[in-house]
């Protein structure tokens, strides 16, 4: 009799880890499309897919399975190698799928198979994680409200969504990164490739250290281009890069005789106009927004991003200048609204919150983070969407790899850009003691994002197609010679 239970058990178990509908971890479901406008998509390169992953791969107890949508894009050049490149989104909350037209015509796609994925609970991948929240913390965003209030009203928002997910029986602590890496590892699993190229930039690096850590499949290289370390915490790290990368290009203005004579006293003057923000916030009217009230935060949060390409460089003592003298008719000519937007939702949504909170709760600890607050460095904090929440959570857990360091003898190309505000080289450099094969890339005068880069494309592409060769010339010494054309309206 008892030997009848214990089958009966393993049957029940067995059957438990199958949906209503028979389905099961790895289970993969072709689509046609999953883009929103499939009109132009070359359906005889572009194969989209739905796999079923396991919510929690770590319980014994059956899980609840999740979609998360993939497609894999065709070489360009047939017949193509075996290896395919497997690209990680980078931010905390991006979805890749929905670039795909962008992705179909990738530098990396010329010789090798794509395969792009979104992250569980992100774009097409479901279940949906709080979906309204984006939209509802930009509205927010453009109210006259300090950041005391934003900071209020984050942490009550997002333990609503806290409370719905539970409500729905969605396990919030199962949306990390590691988690993340386990899903494109089953993928890979199921896929007919011998090996695997990983790519990956800035929070997308983080996901490939934790494949790298997890991986069932065989690894051929892996690319970091802007690199986020895992085991260490740089939590607080963000002002001081946004500062660090914001005086590089207040010194060369400073050294341009141009620059300086149409920006005088350029950086006093912008921080004496960031102070004045708290009393007076700048408030703009863009087309087709309500009226914006911009507190600090907000404003250096817009400066920042402009510091990710080099290509902006030379244009940013315009644009500050323009933010001091506060010349709304010019802002609004300055100022993207489609593109500000964009950027708060993808910087701002409940997957990239998860995301956040699990991968570092490990740090969290009170008086360690607010010993870390740089008092003199207040003027250049840039709005968080995270980190308020963070330092009072109390209903994540902790989990331990995330205080692990990865390491790996695996062929690995570690690239970036000198003045990135965001992942400095410093980040890059934790890392490489851990990577017994790896190659190490700095491009002066660069910002977040080498391979946008065309000379991080050439880099990228020359290793992999040989991972064990070193890279040598190339265009990086151009670069250390490049002059930032500083624009002045008149002589430009």
């Amino acid at each position: 009799m008892k030997n009848h239970l214990t089958l009966l058990l393993a049957i029940l178990l067995c059957l438990s880890f199958r949906d209503v509908w028979g389905q099961k971890p790895g289970d993969i479901e072709w689509e046609k499309c999953l883009s929103s406008d499939c009109s132009d998509i070359d359906q005889a390169r572009i194969r989209f897919g739905i796999i079923k992953v396991p919510e929690n791969y770590q319980t014994q107890m059956p899980s609840r399975l999740l979609d998360v949508a993939f497609a894999i894009i065709k070489a360009r050049q047939q017949p193509a190698p075996s290896d395919a490149v497997i690209i990680f989104a980078g931010g905390w909350g991006s979805s890749i799928l929905r670039h795909i037209h962008y992705f179909s015509d990738h530098f990396l796609g010329e010789e090798r198979d794509i395969i792009l994925y979104d992250y569980r609970g992100l774009g097409y991948s479901s279940p949906s994680i709080c979906p309204s929240i984006e939209e509802e913390v930009f509205q927010y965003l453009l109210k006259d409200k300090s950041h005391e209030d934003y900071t209020s009203w984050q942490v009550q928002r997002f333990d609503q969504c806290l409370d719905d997910l539970r409500a729905e029986g969605i396990d919030f602590t199962q949306y990390g990164t590691d988690n993340r890496s386990r899903d494109a590892n089953l993928l890979a699993e199921r896929l007919p490739y011998d090996s695997y190229n990983l790519f990956g930039t800035s929070g997308g690096t983080r996901t490939i250290q934790s494949f790298m850590r997890n991986a069932t499949v065989s690894i051929r290289s892996a690319i970091f281009d802007s690199t986020v370390p895992i085991g260490h915490p740089i939590i607080l790290d963000g002002f001081h890069n946004y500062q660090q990368s914001l005086d590089r290009i207040f010194n060369h203005c400073l050294a341009d005789p141009t620059c300086r004579t149409a920006y005088p006293n350029l950086k006093d003057r912008f921080l004496a106009f960031l102070k004045t923000l708290d009393e007076q916030p700048l408030v703009l009217k863009l087309p087709g927004l309500p009226r914006a009230f911009l507190n600090k935060q907000e404003v250096n949060a817009l400066v920042y991003n402009q510091l990710y390409e080099e290509n902006n460089f030379g244009f940013l003592p315009f644009f500050l200048e323009a933010l001091i003298g506060r010349k709304s008719a010019m802002l609004r000519r300055l100022i993207n609204r489609h593109e500000m937007r964009s950027t708060v939702l993808e910087a701002f949504n409940a997957p990239g919150f998860l995301n956040y909170m699990n991968d570092y709760k490990i740090y969290q600890n009170d008086s360690l983070i607010q010993a870390q607050r740089p008092d003199h460095l207040n003027t250049y904090e840039v709005l968080d969407g995270y980190l308020p929440y963070f330092v009072q959570d109390k209903r994540f857990h902790k989990f331990p790899d995330e205080a692990k360091p990865v390491s790996s003898d695996i062929p690995s190309l570690f690239l970036v850009g000198s003045y990135d505000p965001t992942t400095p080289p410093a980040y890059t450099e934790l890392l490489l003691p851990n990577f017994t094969q790896a190659q190490y890339v700095q491009l002066l005068k660069v910002g977040h994002g080498v391979f946008n880069q065309n000379c991080g494309q050439e880099i990228i592409l020359d290793f992999i197609r040989n991972p064990t060769k070193s890279p040598e010339g190339y265009c990086i010494d151009q670069l250390e010679n490049w002059q930032i054309p500083f624009f002045v309206r008149g002589k430009n």
